[in-house]
């Protein structure tokens, strides 16, 4: 399990807490531990 945070630019960084290398990681389907969404990275809607 890897926590991290999606930029404005829709890429994976990594949060405060997680020290993982997001370099290699497999970023298709992504899950939401704050909502239960899963989904791709391509379908995350911009709130605001």
């Amino acid at each position: 399990m890897i926590f991290f945070q999606i930029n404005a630019d829709f890429r994976p960084v990594a949060t405060g807490i997680s020290t993982s290398d997001l370099s290699k990681a497999d970023f298709s389907p992504i899950h939401c531990t704050g909502c239960s969404w899963s989904g791709e990275i391509k379908d995350l809607r911009v709130n605001g």
